[in-house]
């Protein structure tokens, strides 16, 4: 099997910038696709999305914090999501940290890190999801189509969904 962090390499995550993605419309995409994956906060979004994804600390341990950055939030829902077998969400979440600059290396130990806690399993299919999101968007990136998280969010929930059916 190969190396998890050679399968996107960081030429790709540069055509993936380039293609069009910033956090707002990463954030806008997602807060887009929520109500279909969770249906109980369509009500509640803009509540959500605020105190989720407003204006976050840095990821900087240099001063005391007393919220999560946005990379620590990415890496506590790829933790829960890969517990839940919730693999679109977990692509998603994925990918979401992968364009902010967290490491397919530190998905894949937090991934390590979870599946020893909530059992072996998560942690192979959390894998599993990873390695087909690498792909996933190693083609996405060397394809002349849309980049933008508009287009790739939903191409990878349609994805995932019928692939990983938990």
């Amino acid at each position: 099997m190969p190396d998890i962090t050679n399968l996107l390499t960081e030429d790709q995550i540069a055509k993936l910038h380039a293609g069009g993605y910033t956090t707002a419309l990463m954030t806008a995409a997602i807060s887009s696709s929520l109500p279909a994956l969770y249906p109980a906060a369509a009500p509640f979004l803009s509540g959500v999305m605020t105190s989720f994804y407003g204006d976050l600390p840095s990821d900087s341990l240099a001063r005391e914090r007393k919220e999560l950055s946005l990379l620590d939030r990415e890496r506590c829902l790829i933790a829960i999501l890969a517990s839940q077998n919730d693999h679109g969400a977990l692509a998603i979440h994925m990918y979401f940290a992968l364009m902010e600059g967290l490491t397919s290396a530190e998905i894949a130990h937090i991934l390590l890190l979870s599946g020893t806690y909530t059992g072996i399993s998560h942690f192979s299919r959390g894998l599993f999801v990873e390695m087909m999101l690498l792909r996933k968007l190693a083609v996405i990136a060397d394809g002349s189509g849309d980049k933008t998280p508009a287009t790739v969010v939903p191409s990878l929930l349609k994805f995932f969904e019928p692939v990983l059916a938990p």
